[in-house]
């Protein structure tokens, strides 16, 4: 069941490269006020998600990120997400159950199952660091 949000805060980044296909994807800054596709969020460093992709950009053009609010979140194919998890991106923007060590973009409102481009419901909190619990 998709839920939306009407109390959300989304910000206009430059696209470091073609996001044409990446709509749903977690982001993170690769300078100032441009973004690209998260990384991983792990081991509390380089790959520090900053939201999520609300458009499909090409590179240069306007990302529209959400930043705080309910998001939709494509999710990794490698593991589960329960309702309540914390959620983290792992290579390539995807949704992840955060473990300890991770950056958390936010909060799971839906569940998946493991199945590849599921799409997860999230509570956007970003910025917050996993150092001990796993949601």
């Amino acid at each position: 069941m998709a839920v939306q949000s009407a109390h959300v805060y989304d910000k206009s980044f430059v696209a470091a490269q073609d996001l044409s296909s990446s709509q749903f994807y977690i982001l993170s800054s690769s300078a100032d006020d441009v973004v690209a596709i998260c990384v991983a969020s792990s081991a509390g460093g380089s790959g520090r998600a900053w939201g999520v992709l609300q458009n499909n950009p090409t590179s240069g053009n306007a990302a529209n990120v959400r930043r705080l609010g309910m998001s939709k979140v494509v999710a990794s194919s490698s593991g589960t997400i329960a309702v309540g998890a914390f959620v983290g991106c792992s290579t390539g923007g995807l949704a992840v159950s955060a473990t300890t060590g991770f950056w958390v973009i936010g909060i799971a409102a839906s569940a998946t199952t493991g199945g590849s481009g599921q799409i997860v419901e999230v509570v956007m909190s970003p910025q917050l660091y996993a150092a001990g619990a796993t949601g």
